[in-house]
């Protein structure tokens, strides 16, 4: 799913050997108090060091925008794009039922 406009690709699952397993730990996570706005902000500190304004259209060359600034916004901005890039391998690999390269991305 694109967050800027809530566009989404539907990707095709046929293998009728698989199954996919979603597990709920019910954990449950209270965002106002834990760690998450820190990080957010930072992540968001970031994009604008990158000159950006949405980590969709970041690359890791995008990193170099940061080099001088906190090595802790680096790691969080370079965290977001990798995670966006695997997303992105992961759905390609499904397209094409390379389910080994699936289970191996990351």
């Amino acid at each position: 799913m694109k967050l800027n406009n809530l566009e989404t690709e539907p990707i095709p699952f046929d293998a009728p050997h698989l199954a996919i397993l979603i597990c709920n730990s019910n954990v449950k996570h209270e965002l106002s108090s834990s760690e998450y706005p820190v990080r957010r902000k930072q992540c968001q500190e970031a994009l604008e060091l990158m000159e950006l304004e949405s980590y969709r259209d970041a690359t890791l060359d995008h990193l170099k925008a940061l080099e001088g600034a906190n090595e802790l916004l680096l790691r969080r901005a370079r965290h977001v794009i990798t995670e966006i890039e695997r997303t992105k391998q992961a759905a390609e690999a499904l397209k094409a039922k390379n389910f080994i390269k699936v289970n191996g991305v990351g």
